[in-house]
């Protein structure tokens, strides 16, 4: 296993369980063998060599039955420090994040930036920012820049424009489950006559 050391280093860096880092490596390597426990060790012996990684577990005082210290963020806790700052987690785990996963700072920066943005309704800022993003290394980050782009007019309208069409959105669900309720027989003169009926 000393051979894939790095490759399973990058892995582990980029998020993925042992598991799903097993079945990448019989992909990629389909004539070697592979055993789970064997990745498994790996796997905890390249955490325990990442920074931080030591005075956190034994900060939490979590041990494996192995006698490994071992450290884990929960995938909404984690979602959360990088939506809001992790108001809502614990101080440690935000230590171990900064230390072990500096991408998510990164990430985190970018969000805040639009966030505050927004806040503000600070147009100007927010073309900004989107043009500074348009083209980063992030592909969810370039995702979501395209989605404004794409329907930039409606999205300054909602931050120059206090009103919105919530009014007609809920007019619109009432009439959709008017409609189902009718299991097929909703046909148009049918339809209007209870929809009328229902608002007298």
């Amino acid at each position: 296993m000393e051979l894939y050391r790095e490759q399973v280093r990058e892995l582990l860096d980029k998020g993925f369980k042992p598991s799903q880092i097993l079945r990448k490596l019989q992909a990629k390597h389909p004539d070697r063998i592979f055993k789970r426990t064997t990745v498994n060790d790996l796997c905890c012996a390249l955490r325990e060599e990442s920074p931080g990684y030591r005075s956190m577990a034994d900060a939490n005082g979590a041990r494996s039955k192995n006698g490994h210290g071992i450290h884990k963020v929960k995938r909404r806790d984690l979602s959360s420090f990088i939506w809001s700052g992790g108001d809502k987690i614990p101080g440690r785990d935000i230590v171990y994040i900064e230390q072990s996963f500096p991408v998510y700072i990164e990430i985190q920066a970018i969000i805040t930036e639009f966030r505050d943005a927004y806040a503000r309704k600070d147009c100007d800022s927010l073309k900004d920012w989107i043009e500074k993003y348009a083209k980063c290394k992030f592909p969810s980050i370039v995702s979501f820049v395209n989605g404004l782009n794409a329907d930039s007019d409606a999205f300054f309208n909602s931050i120059k424009f206090e009103y919105n069409n919530g009014l007609l959105e809920g007019c619109v669900n009432k009439l959709k489950t008017i409609k189902r309720s009718m299991f097929g027989r909703a046909r148009y003169a049918l339809l209007r006559a209870k929809v009328l009926l229902l608002n007298h």
